[in-house]
């Protein structure tokens, strides 16, 4: 009996010329490997033996199945010099040719947020440009206030205002006299929800703030809750019509944990970085010195600056205090987060477009916490949805990573931290919010945070405790921020002499200093500021100290990894471990 032959299906013609050469060259690569012979008949040694170059083969396959993924050159990151050397070896371990990386690199910037609970009174005005007056001094809740300052919805209705018509100032303090001044608010931002601390004075005065907001002390110094204890002092404002009694002294009776709180916080204008809270003076803590910096360079270098500003926190006034060309920066303002990644992406393919491959282009985006999601942006304000925003930023930055890498784009994100009130000992105390995607998808993750401050400017903690994917992370350096001239140079010198004693290449002998490279060219330390003063002195000592570590790069990175950051076992933790909203909001992006 014989078998029934069994039915033969052709398979359909495909109509694709894309997917007919495909198959050609995999077919191809299949003639290289051989043939297997047919059953029943010897093998042909002359098909079933590779009869090709199986590489070439490969690559002309690749080249067309998948020629968007094909990488056929590495490149090496370029990076836009900070004109800071301690700052550009601490970032890239290079302080001549190092600094803020660009083709495809994000950094993240980082750093404590105090804020306010939802229900604290804030003196603040509103002033219409159309009816030219004043329409509001009352003030009001800070809640209120975010809701006006952004005309959102409330319980259904409009709130009748067209915010371009409308200014809004607030109340602070001249921190050189203690005077009172108004300036105008340069935006009012909602902070998440967060552990809140109860603080009463002798006078009568209470404010529910993070651990982590900084209260006035006098002498234009600040100091944040954590630090603050029951007997100290700090300045409230006094209702008097005495303009020099209007800001006094008043003394801590209590701090008191009180749970979670709904948190805000408002943005003003440096130098003047206060408001008035319940009538107490407190701090507004930004990242801003550092954005004015680095939008700054950018100009000087030829690198094309874009800033995405929701924060609002720099106007022209203080761009042209700090030397900033501000017609020079492409500034916008995204009305949502997922507006402000489709212009990344946007100027990204523009750029690839131009071939753009120069100095390139950096994209500041001040800031994630700072900007609204469209659905945020839609919801009524009783309305709440957990993880919204890192959803959103999980999503886009998978996106954007690889279009910016194609246009050389340096893409620069500021993000606000949590306090972690769990954290002991010397261990990092903030954790960094916005999802998993942000975290993954940054190449470095730099904290800054505020030191002591005085009359004329401020030290400015800056450190890498968590994430470095170009130099060695948990370093850490300490920067001078002048409130008129920005950061400067001297201390960042003080900075980099440390670093090349540190590396072996300034070494010394007795109260002199000398440079390996040179060592019967001997000085004293304090010299080296006056040696430099130059620009090609300076460049000349970078320099050398870049080959230097270049020629003794294994020993120098188990040298400077003897300071580390202490604790580096929990920072660890901190990096690779998420909150419940985060890995939810992991699950839900897949899908």
């Amino acid at each position: 009996m014989q078998r029934p032959k069994k039915k033969v299906v052709v398979a359909e013609e495909s109509t694709s010329a894309t997917d007919e050469s495909i198959v050609e060259t995999a077919e191809e690569i299949v003639h290289v490997v051989g043939e297997k012979p047919k059953r029943g008949r010897k093998a042909d040694k002359t098909t079933s033996k590779p009869s090709g170059d199986f590489g070439s083969a490969l690559d002309k396959f690749l080249g067309k199945a998948y020629p968007n993924s094909l990488i056929t050159q590495l490149k090496d990151t370029t990076f836009m010099d900070t004109g800071l050397p301690d700052f550009n070896f601490f970032i890239s371990g290079r302080p001549r040719t190092g600094g803020i990386p660009l083709n495809g690199k994000i950094t993240t910037f980082y750093g404590p947020e105090g804020c306010l609970d939802k229900d604290s009174f804030i003196l603040y005005t509103t002033y219409n440009k159309i009816l030219n007056r004043i329409t509001n001094k009352k003030g009001g809740t800070i809640k209120h206030l975010y809701e006006r300052f952004h005309n959102l919805v409330k319980d259904g209705r409009s709130n009748k205002i067209n915010r371009e018509d409308i200014e809004f100032y607030i109340m602070s303090i001249d921190e050189k006299t203690n005077r009172l001044i108004r300036q105008p608010i340069a935006d009012v931002v909602k902070t998440d929800f967060k552990d809140g601390f109860e603080i009463k004075t002798k006078l009568g005065k209470s404010l529910i703030s993070t651990k982590d907001h900084k209260y006035y002390i006098g002498n234009g110094q600040f100091k944040s809750l954590e630090e603050l204890k029951i007997g100290n002092l700090i300045y409230i404002h006094n209702k008097t019509r005495n303009i020099k009694e209007q800001i006094v002294q008043d003394e801590i009776i209590s701090i008191t944990p009180i749970g979670q709180i709904e948190t805000y916080d408002i943005k003003c204008f440096a130098p003047n970085n206060n408001y008035i809270a319940n009538g107490i003076v407190v701090h507004n803590s930004g990242k801003t010195s550092m954005i004015a910096r680095l939008l700054k360079v950018a100009i000087e270098q030829g690198v094309l600056p874009v800033f995405l500003d929701t924060e609002r926190a720099l106007e022209k006034r203080r761009f042209a205090q700090l030397g900033i060309d501000w017609s020079k920066i492409k500034h916008l303002w995204p009305t949502c987060i997922e507006e402000a990644f489709d212009i990344v992406e946007k100027i990204s393919e523009l750029a690839v477009a131009h071939n753009v491959n120069d100095k390139g282009v950096l994209i500041v985006y001040d800031s994630l916490a700072g900007t609204l999601t469209s659905d945020e942006n839609e919801r009524k304000m009783d309305q709440v949805e957990i993880a919204s925003a890192a959803k959103v930023i999980n999503r886009n930055m998978k996106k954007v990573k690889r279009i910016i890498e194609k246009a050389n784009v340096g893409l620069v994100l500021i993000q606000q931290s949590r306090i972690n009130m769990q954290v002991v000992g010397h261990a990092d105390k903030y954790s960094l919010p916005g999802g998993q995607g942000l975290k993954h998808n940054s190449d470095v993750l730099v904290r800054i945070a505020k030191g002591k401050q005085d009359i004329e400017g401020q030290i400015v903690k800056i450190s890498t405790p968590v994430k470095n994917r170009l130099f060695k992370p948990r370093q850490s350096i300490e920067a001078y921020f002048d409130y008129m001239n920005g950061f400067t140079l001297k201390q960042s010198l003080a900075n980099f002499a440390k670093i090349m004693v540190d590396i072996g290449y300034m070494k010394k002998a007795g109260a002199y200093c000398y440079f390996a490279n040179e060592p019967d060219d001997k000085f004293y330390a304090k010299e080296l500021y006056e040696r430099l003063q130059g620009i090609d002195e300076l460049n000349q000592l970078t320099e050398d100290v870049e080959n230097y570590i270049d020629a003794n790069f294994l020993e120098i990175n188990r040298l400077i990894g003897q300071e580390e950051i202490e604790d580096p076992e929990h920072l660890n933790e901190i990096e690779e471990s998420s909150s419940k909203n985060d890995e939810d909001e992991d699950e839900d992006s897949e899908d």
